[in-house]
Formats: structure tokens, C-alpha cells, sequence
């Protein structure tokens, strides 16, 4: 499972069931669906590649109208290969992603 760090003010609002917008790397649209949420964690649904990258704008399609961004992912060449089935966690803090075990 991947791991992004969002924003923490983006982080109080999501809920299963949210959508979200984003315009990834290449400002291709996307849209993810959240899964799950705990304490600590979303999971999020996306069946399309999408290329995240550091800073990028998260938009909730919800009345509240929040919006956040992707934390500092670390910094490494290459890319995260992501397969239908694989998992990415959204992590409520700024802390830095980890590597795709």
C-alpha cells in the first residue's frame, strides 16, 4: 500500500462515500473515490493512473467545498507502479510518504 500525506485541515472532512478531484502531474483530471477512513487513515479509489505529486490540489466534491493538498512525498526517481487491486492510504499528517512494499 502506498502512503500520501494530505493536508490536516482536508484530513477533518473526509468521509466514505467522498469524491475527490485532482489534477495530477500531467494536469490529467482525476477522480478518487474515498473507501475507508480511520484515525489515521483513507483509503481511496482511483481506476485511473494518476501521477501525484508533491503540492498537488485535492477538491472534495461535497457541499463544504474543502480542499487540501498532498504533503512533501520523498524524494526519489522513477515512479510507483500501481496495479487494479493495490491500495493507496491517505495519511492525516505531513509526514513523508513510503515506498510501495
Amino acid at each position: 500500500m502506498a502512503t500520501i500525506p494530505v493536508s490536516p485541515e482536508f484530513w477533518d472532512v473526509l468521509r466514505p462515500g467522498m469524491r475527490l478531484h485532482v489534477r495530477d502531474g500531467r494536469d490529467a483530471r482525476r477522480e478518487m473515490l474515498v473507501t475507508a477512513v480511520d484515525s489515521v487513515s483513507a483509503a481511496v479509489e482511483c481506476p485511473r493512473t494518476t501521477y501525484v505529486t508533491s503540492g498537488m490540489a485535492i477538491e472534495c466534491a461535497h457541499p463544504s467545498g474543502a480542499s487540501g493538498f498532498v504533503g512533501e512525498l520523498p524524494k526519489a526517481p522513477g515512479w510507483v507502479g500501481l496495479s487494479v487491486g493495490n491500495h493507496v492510504e491517505l495519511v492525516g499528517s505531513e509526514v513523508a510518504g513510503e515506498p510501495l512494499a
